[in-house]
């Protein structure tokens, strides 16, 4: 190749000297393709598009295009090798070089797509190789690399091995990387490049994937390419003389290397922290058949690397599985959390159809495992001086499609429940914000312990209680927003956007021989400040009645996460595929705390329990429509109050109104009951009670979730205090500390979430513009010393709606007419009978005429009784008595949507002589 002297050059008018430059390289001939999958073309400049065949040369700057099945390779006069995957488009700029002195300069431009460099003679030298990006400017110094852009949304670069690799932001910030299996990623254009991080093994493996040849692909070529073929291109052993080389070599530093968890900007470091390791490469020479389903990294005949080419293999890269065991489970579940019992693993294998682990407590673990759920027989092996006794035991084993998720319930020799999880950490491009909200979906497995149909609910306190509506786990991620990127610490002016819920109700029977249990979770993800990767957690709260004679127990919980040996909680490749979750939680600031769960029966001792539920990808799910909504409506229940030393008292009547705040720009709800005791207050003690759930600002401490219109649900909120109005006029306002001894325990959803369940097979009202729902919960009175309770008043299974009322003109415009409106719907609500507490349904149906403004309203074959009353009322709202023999009754509602298309409000009941029977609950409706 000829370079112009630079003495000669200075003497050639500018413009001249551009147009014989672009002449001469319009013709250089920088290198071949060696390999060509199709579809991939090549554009020279000035020349028409053209099908890449195995051999032809590639000039200078000539531009490189793929479609989503093509692919190619191009070897480089120096030696290089550039690979380039599907949906990818690549431009040689420069490409100088001087093969006597071995000197020269190289410059790509990568606009989209993966691509894999093998450096040679030019990138060892002082001008490293320079790939331009629309993010970011990479150089690399003798090595090897792989990159993925994001067609100008972010890009993630790794550094596999040589000298060293620098990204260069379009803002001037620099990054570099000596250590081989690190990484760095760019979130977007104008943003700082992270600190160098391990790669995790689902980033690497994914590029990998991509840039693998596929067999049969001839590109074109008249004679399909062999490894001679290849071969004689001309690469030789110019980094390490193999590639597979190369990447054990970054495997087993990065192993070895502590990554760097300090950030400027940790949002964008949120998911790379500790732990993260690169992909393991196994040799299987020994073993070929062994390898069967491992990627490859492809060889020449002669032992010269190829890239992705589709050749024959001389080893595979073999990914490997973080995780953690359980042991010792009981029928309150894993509740020993020692070392022993809770043990991490970072080794894992599957190969042929076997995993094996090496767990920390010195247990190797072997199983068989295939796609799907399989049952299976697996044995437990102590290493040398391991106190574990081991064994065989039998387990019931799933396996995602694409093997980046697997878990295993099963009980060891001993018959001692066993649980196991491992997977891949979700590629980092899943954390990168989006334009639109995400929206996903997960089922919860059974414990492999407690071995109840009800997550989170152990057997005796309700979680095999038939007729469960169990609903998926609904997550909702919104736009423009670093997923997990929310630390008070690290990052305190990140959004934290990703939220979570899950509901169970059942109702088992009727009147007092029924058994019901229902409990809400919420919960939101971050960045862990113990590891600095993406974690996720929240609460539980719940009730169960085992039996009408009983009181209610409350139960109650955190639930986090659970990280794997390295640290990681989210498995999966482009998307989540499965992550586990239990009793543990996150304090305040973000560290990780063992703890348990508690079954709390009225006035007795807590019982601790653990919970341990996989969660599985189940597709994506329909979601509805999503507005910022003000709404309002009525509540009603009964609760049961207890005074230590004095016991239970008589339960009473709730009930009010309520007030409803959605928000699906951060995916937050609010809700506020206020209310009191209709009927027995100078008795029961309590005046006025407001209820507080949710925020729509500030700090969440993940006790809010709005996913859509019908599907919402909140526990107590962070922000706005509950309060207690005795009969004598004290209020009691309680903290609002998320875990704090006396702040409330509140959890409350729609009935979308549980698929409307109501008891006694009543059919609910399909209502458009109102939303009903379950709410439950507990409010612990301090005493003077605010050392203990002084007073109890715990909740059940109690009900709520809320809407939008009918605008004022479209009641004035039904009162104008005298229009008279027909409703039809159910009513649900608390009964306490004699005794006997438990949910009972019946239908409803009401008369209104809105010139006169007066109605009827019936309650049909609720707890066995059919009742009726009068109403009157103006504006939309109304009220009267229902005539109940030897009883107080009333009902009270309100007209939403358009021109009174639907009605809602709520009842109570009491008997004033005879069996003392109290009801309470809300009834909804529409014409």
């Amino acid at each position: 190749m000829y370079v112009m002297p630079l003495s000669l050059s200075r003497s050639i008018p500018l413009a001249i000297m551009l147009l014989l430059a672009a002449t001469a390289n319009a013709q250089q001939r920088v290198g071949v393709n060696a390999a060509v999958n199709a579809d991939a073309t090549g554009t020279p400049p000035n020349g028409a598009a053209r099908r890449l065949v195995i051999g032809e040369n590639v000039v200078y700057n000539e531009r490189i295009q793929t479609t989503t099945v093509g692919q190619t390779q191009v070897l480089f006069l120096d030696q290089s090798t550039m690979t380039v995957g599907p949906n990818s488009d690549v431009t040689i700029d420069q490409f100088v070089f001087n093969p006597a002195a071995g000197t020269g300069t190289m410059a790509l431009t990568a606009t989209k797509g993966v691509l894999r460099l093998v450096g040679g003679t030019l990138t060892k030298q002082e001008a490293p190789l320079s790939v331009r990006t629309t993010i970011a400017t990479i150089a690399l110094r003798g090595g090897v690399m792989v990159a993925d852009v994001h067609e100008g949304n972010s890009l993630d670069v790794v550094f596999l091995f040589g000298k060293e690799l620098t990204v260069t932001g379009r803002n001037g910030v620099s990054q570099k990387i000596t250590q081989p299996g690190f990484a760095i990623s760019v979130p977007g254009a104008g943003a700082s490049p992270s600190q160098p991080f391990r790669a995790p093994p689902g980033v690497l493996n994914g590029m990998l994937a991509r840039l693998d040849g596929r067999p049969r692909g001839n590109g074109g070529a008249t004679r399909v390419p062999t490894d001679a073929t290849v071969a004689s291109s001309g690469v030789s052993d110019t980094i390490s003389g193999n590639l597979t080389v190369s990447v054990q070599q970054a495997t087993a530093q990065a192993q070895t290397a502590q990554p760097q968890l300090t950030s400027t900007n940790p949002a964008t470091t949120s998911q790379t922290a500790a732990g993260n390791t690169a992909p393991q490469v196994i040799d299987c020479s020994s073993n070929p058949a062994g390898c069967s389903n491992a990627t490859t990294v492809g060889t020449t005949t002669s032992g010269q690397p190829v890239g992705g080419a589709p050749v024959t293999p001389s080893g595979p890269v073999q990914v490997t599985y973080a995780g953690l065991a359980k042991g010792n489970g009981g029928p309150l579940g894993f509740t020993d959390q020692s070392p022993n019992n809770r043990s991490p693993f970072r080794n894992g294998v599957l190969q042929n159809g076997v995993f094996t682990a090496t767990l920390d407590n010195g247990l190797i673990v072997s199983f068989p495992v295939a796609p799907g759920t399989n049952t299976v027989q697996g044995t437990a092996t102590p290493t040398p001086g391991s106190t574990e006794t081991g064994g065989p035991f039998t387990a019931t084993t799933f396996l995602s499609a694409d093997k980046t998720f697997l878990y295993l319930n099963g009980t060891d020799s001993s018959g001692k429940p066993i649980f196991g999880f491992a997977g891949i950490p979700v590629n980092q491009s899943f954390f990168q914000p989006t334009s639109t909200p995400q929206f996903y979906q997960f089922s919860l497995q059974p414990d492999a312990a407690l071995q109840t149909a009800i997550p989170f609910v152990p057997a005796q306190f309700g979680g095999n209680t038939p007729n469960a509506q169990v609903s998926p786990l609904l997550l909702a991620a919104n736009a423009n927003n670093q997923f997990g990127a929310f630390n008070p610490t690290l990052n305190p002016t990140a959004n934290g956007g990703q939220r979570w819920l899950q509901s169970n109700i059942a109702f088992n029977g009727a009147g007092a021989s029924q058994t019901s249990v229902f409990t809400v979770n919420t919960g939101d993800f971050f960045t862990s400040s113990d590891t600095g990767n993406v974690a996720g957690a929240g609460g539980v709260r719940g009730s169960f009645l085992p039996s009408g004679a009983r009181t209610p127990t409350r139960l109650g919980s955190s639930v986090a996460t659970v990280p794997d040996g390295n640290g990681n909680n989210l498995f999966g490749g482009n998307t989540i595929q499965g992550f586990v979750l239990d009793q543990n939680n996150y304090d305040t600031n973000l560290n990780f705390n063992q703890q348990l769960a508690s079954a709390v029966p009225l006035g007795q001792p807590a019982t601790n329990y653990a919970f341990n539920n996989p969660a599985v990808a189940a597709g994506t799910p329909a979601i509805g429509s999503r507005t910022s909504q003000v709404t309002s409506g009525f509540f009603g229940g009964v609760m049961y109050p207890f005074v230590p030393g004095s016991g239970n008292a008589a339960p009473y009547v709730i009930q009010g109104a309520t007030g409803v705040v959605t928000s699906p720009a951060n995916n937050r709800v609010q809700a506020i009951f206020g209310g009191g005791d209709p009927f027995t207050s100078s008795t029961s003690g309590v005046s006025g009670m407001t209820l507080s759930f949710g925020s729509v600002s500030g700090r969440s401490f993940a006790r809010d979730t709005f996913i859509d219109d019908t599907r919402y649900a909140a526990l107590e909120s962070p922000s706005n205090p509950s309060t207690i109005i005795s009969s004598s006029g004290t209020t009691t306002t309680f903290p609002t500390t998320p875990g704090g001894t006396f702040t409330p325990r509140l959890g409350m959803v729609t009935s979308g979430v549980v698929n409307n369940a109501l008891p006694n097979g009543v059919t609910p009202c399909v209502c458009q513009y109102l939303q009903w729902g379950y709410w439950t919960g507990e409010l612990d009175t301090p005493n003077a010393a605010q050392t203990a309770a002084a007073r109890i008043d715990r909740a059940h299974i109690n009900t709520w709606l809320a809407g939008i009322p009918t605008a004022a003109a479209d009641i004035n415009t039904l009162q104008g007419s005298s229009f008279v409106g027909n409703y039809a719907g159910h009513v649900v609500g608390s009964v306490f009978n004699n005794g006997a507490s438990y949910t009972a349904a019946g239908g409803f149906n009401g008369v209104y005429n809105f010139g006169t403004n007066t109605g009827t309203a019936t309650i049909s074959n609720f707890d066995g009784r059919t009742v009726s009353g009068t109403v009157s009322g103006s504006g939309g709202i109304y009220a009267g008595t229902i005539a109940v023999p030897g009883a107080n009754g009333f009902v009270q509602g309100q007209f939403f949507g358009p021109m009174a298309a639907e009605t809602g409000g709520n009842f109570g009941i009491r008997t004033t002589a005879g069996t003392p029977y109290i009801a309470s609950g809300i009834f909804a409706a529409k014409r």
